[in-house]
């Protein structure tokens, strides 16, 4: 009778500290301090940015950090880099964590699979050329490679465009990076008051900044616009029009916005 007796008093003492734990668990897992969290989309590379207490870092999809909350800022993984900022300045790191490229630019964006260098043009058909990211300094905009080495040379924005060799053929490009007008010539300039000189076989003309020819394709050469009008060579004979396409034989000094020119040989003014 006392061996029983014994055996209830002890099963009773086990399930009372049992209970006792469950509480306690309880009442720790209330008051441990909590952490602000922010978690950002998973991206190509199966990390997705998170934030912990104002710093950004990566996690796995198993919601494992995997590289530390350490930026001030950071972006989405795109051909193996993710641009994180620190101090101000953006740079990139790998998927391992490391820098690869350090803060420098002011602004930097993803690597992209269809922006390409290749031979002092932007290509985007050629496996074997570099993939490449826009970024800016200042006031300058222009791209890098995965090394960190500029391409900045290779493009001239001019009135917010730079013309692009894609294919073979030339369109053009914001700053960012997205094409505006499909690579349809095969040849194009500078955009200067509006306007662009392209070419497509042997003759030239020029676009709106909306990809439309708004002066055919006629010329065997020609110039940039400037105060108005443009120098072009037609049928062996240098000549100048004007943004609306009439042609000029000649023309003289401009004074306070108004230029004397010449028409099938008589002289008048253009404003």
């Amino acid at each position: 009778m006392n061996k029983i007796l014994y055996i209830l008093i002890f099963s009773l003492l086990l399930f009372s500290c049992s209970d006792s734990e469950k509480v306690a668990s309880k009442t720790e897992e209330k008051v441990a301090p909590k952490t602000e969290e922010k978690v950002a989309p998973k991206t190509e590379e199966k990390l997705a940015f998170v934030q912990v207490d104002g710093k950004w870092g990566y996690v796995n999809p198993i919601g494992e950090i995997v590289i530390k909350t350490q930026f001030d800022e950071a972006k989405g993984f795109s051909e193996g880099l993710a641009a994180v900022q620190v101090g101000g300045k953006w740079g990139y790191v790998n998927t391992e964590g490391e820098i690869i490229i350090k803060p420098q630019f002011d602004e930097a964006g993803a690597f992209s699979k269809e922006m390409r260098w290749r031979g002092g043009f932007i290509s985007g058909i050629s496996p074997a050329v570099e993939k490449l990211a826009s970024v800016r300094v200042g006031d300058k905009t222009g791209y890098i490679n995965r090394e960190g080495q500029s391409f900045a040379r290779g493009l001239y924005f001019s009135e917010g465009l730079s013309a692009v060799n894609i294919g073979n053929k030339w369109g053009y490009i914001k700053q960012g990076g997205e094409i505006v007008i499909e690579p349809q010539f095969d040849g194009a300039g500078h955009f200067s008051e509006g306007l662009a000189a392209v070419r497509v076989g042997d003759k030239r003309g020029y676009i709106n900044q909306g990809g439309e020819i708004v002066i055919k394709l006629q010329f065997d050469a020609v110039e940039n616009f400037s105060k108005g009008l443009a120098r072009v060579l037609k049928d062996n004979k240098w000549g100048y029009i004007s943004r609306e396409g009439q042609f000029f034989n000649q023309v003289r000094g401009f004074s306070e916005g108004l230029a004397a020119v010449q028409i099938g040989g008589k002289w008048g003014i253009s404003i």
